[in-house]
């Protein structure tokens, strides 16, 4: 079909399309192929947003947990960042009083990514209404980043559906397709942003692979239902063993993991460290931010092989 040349930047104009249509089916989007830009990867998203939409000196606020790129992305570009914390007493919700305090004139973008990483929370509507008039009322760029979409065992609602010129809406089919080693991803955002990023990711890397592209557009076709269904099943497995042990944690709206922790604190950095020599994983709170006594656990094994993993995991406690 003669993909296999230099493309455009923005990406395929027929994949493009069909992700606006899929994006207006799937995330109640009103959107059309300008506002839609292929990436390699939701990471490199989320890097062209911070760092061309921001400058030295800016500020951006971070509702933590959180994963750690968004941090790591802003202070690159040598931009501020100002953490919101929550907390698992309250559900892993931020207060809105908090999110104003970090306000000032100096502060041009808030971070959502719910469901959430490492947590699985999705904010409920009223809350997520709120953080959006506050956007408005102060210009902020949203950047939302959806990943976890696909995963939502709760009432979703992409920021698309609330038709904010300055939100900018990351996703990828690592997650939604389960094709992490094809890292391909999409931007979705008006049509002056997404003109202004490809700048960017033209000088970075010209555009994305288009025999990538063209798999990527083909799988838009499949019914990736089964995937939630999956990881649904594998959380509700790990929920009950993590009760069983009798770890600290709500239990997610989404996504794919368990943010937990023990009722006596320990260093969840040492104990991660400790685990890989019986080959198994864990993330340390410490990389979401503030939260060394909590650790992630992923679905992402089949039911026999996490299983295997907690009881490990139980013995090292």
């Amino acid at each position: 079909k003669g993909f296999g040349k230099y493309g455009p930047a923005k990406g395929l104009p027929e994949f493009r399309t069909k992700l606006a249509e899929f994006a207006n089916k799937n995330f109640d989007g009103n959107v059309n192929s300008e506002n839609v830009m292929v990436t390699p990867g939701a990471r490199f998203g989320v890097f062209l947003a911070i760092t061309t939409l921001l400058n030295s000196g800016d500020e951006i606020i971070v509702i933590e947990p959180a994963w750690p790129a968004y941090r790591q992305c802003a202070i690159n570009a040598g931009i501020k960042v100002r953490s919101v914390k929550t907390t698992l007493e309250n559900k892993w919700e931020p207060n809105v009083d908090e999110i104003l305090s970090c306000i000032n004139n100096n502060t041009k973008m808030i971070v959502l990514n719910y469901p959430n990483n490492p947590t699985g929370k999705i904010l409920p509507r009223k809350l997520q209404d709120q953080i959006i008039e506050i956007a408005k009322k102060y210009e902020l760029y949203i950047l939302s980043d959806e990943i976890y979409s696909n995963y939502s065992n709760a009432e979703w609602n992409s920021i698309l559906s609330y038709d904010y010129e300055k939100s900018i809406v990351t996703q990828s089919f690592s997650k939604s397709h389960s094709m992490t080693g094809y890292r391909i991803g999409y931007l979705i955002s008006n049509q002056k942003i997404i003109d202004r990023l490809t700048k960017l990711q033209a000088l970075c890397l010209t555009n994305v692979s288009e025999p990538i592209q063209y798999t990527a557009m083909k799988s838009l076709d499949d019914n990736v239902k089964n995937n939630g269904k999956i990881v649904k099943e594998r959380l509700t497995k790990l929920e009950e063993i993590c009760k069983e042990m009798e770890l600290e944690f709500v239990k997610p709206d989404g996504s794919m993991y368990i943010f937990a922790r023990t009722k006596n604190s320990i260093n969840t950095s040492e104990l991660s460290e400790e685990l890989l020599n019986y080959g198994v994983a864990i993330a340390p709170g410490i990389g979401f931010g503030d939260y060394n006594e909590f650790f992630r656990i992923s679905a992402c094994s089949d039911i026999k092989t996490l299983i295997e993993g907690m009881d490990i995991l139980k013995t090292s406690l």
